[in-house]
């Protein structure tokens, strides 16, 4: 695991939160596969329907369909290693780390979201959760107050 080589001091805080969040992804892609072996396991729970064409089952899925999201405080240290080492983002009023496929984007309610970029590439919410909680308990367990929230699609 590598990351740009920034222009750091010694101890820069911000490379170690960089550092931090990298190992946060590779916890929760972990868990998120370790979650995903065992759903295969048991095998497809649900039916996808086509009520277009009748009722005609077209596919199964091993859980629903969700989407689970990290959001972080706006003052936390990882907004501002994001907002010293990123490239700003206008549209979304967030910030990119472009070489580890990282950005925040400010949230609708307050702070912004975090995309690790887990690129989990599953539609199964048990599958999502389990990939952002796992990086979130990894985070709060360094300092790095981080929550999650996920909903059924």
């Amino acid at each position: 695991m590598t990351i740009k080589a920034y222009k750091f001091h010694e101890n820069d805080e911000h490379k170690q939160v960089v550092m931090l969040l990298l190992k946060a992804r590779e916890i929760g892609r972990k868990a998120a596969e370790d979650q995903l072996k065992k759903l295969q396991v048991k095998g497809a729970r649900w039916n996808v329907v086509d009520e277009m064409a009748g009722g005609k089952v077209v596919g199964q899925m091993l859980d629903v369909c969700g989407f689970a999201s990290l959001q972080v405080p706006g003052r936390s240290k990882i907004v501002k290693a994001f907002k010293k080492l990123g490239v700003k983002q206008e549209y979304n009023q967030g910030y990119i780390l472009e070489d580890e496929h990282m950005r925040i984007g400010k949230a609708y309610n307050r702070g912004y979201h975090l995309n690790l970029g887990l690129n989990i590439g599953r539609q199964e919410l048990s599958v999502n959760e389990e990939g952002v909680v796992a990086a979130s308990e990894f985070l709060n367990s360094v300092g790095l107050e981080c929550n999650w929230s996920s909903r059924i699609d």
